[in-house]
């Protein structure tokens, strides 16, 4: 993984050499992540906040979490870039997905948001599904931990 340091911003790590992520292709399949307990949690509207909130809306819910506790802003940073780089590497197994999907099966058809293509396998349109929603999950735990640490996100 390449190495980032402290002071650069968000988008410095966004590049970073990703670690190897299960994904299925055309033809084989796929043993699904499960996701973390506590980023699932919901918690009742509070300080702004005009909808039911979980740790990837608001850091400040760290604390309500033991095994966040004690966290240093080192240890969110390192989650940070671990979360990025798992949303880089499953960002390039979609890229590579369609490419194949739209070799395989044409770029006619209605145009569909995540999916790509309307007449593509039902199989082929859950996995870009999966990939799409896992994709921005991970980037988002990534924007939690990154301000958790106490940076601040730069545009890009």
């Amino acid at each position: 993984m390449t190495k980032v340091k402290e002071e650069d911003s968000f988008a410095g790590f966004l590049v970073q050499e990703a670690p190897k992520v299960p994904v299925r292709s055309l033809t084989g399949g796929f043993a699904d992540i499960p996701y973390e307990h506590p980023y699932d949690i919901r918690f009742k509207p509070f300080g702004g906040w005009n909808k039911n909130v979980t740790l990837l809306d608001d850091p400040r819910l760290f604390r309500r979490f033991p095994q966040f506790r004690l966290w240093t802003k080192v240890d969110h940073l390192r989650e940070a870039r671990f979360a990025q780089a798992t949303a880089n590497a499953l960002h390039t197994a979609y890229s590579q997905l369609v490419g194949q999907a739209l070799e395989s099966y044409g770029s006619h058809g209605p145009l569909v948001s995540g999916i790509v293509r309307g007449h593509f396998p039902e199989e082929v349109k859950d996995t870009l599904r999966w990939l799409a929603h896992r994709t921005t999950r991970e980037r988002d735990r990534a924007l939690t931990h990154w301000k958790a640490a106490g940076k601040r996100k730069r545009l890009f």
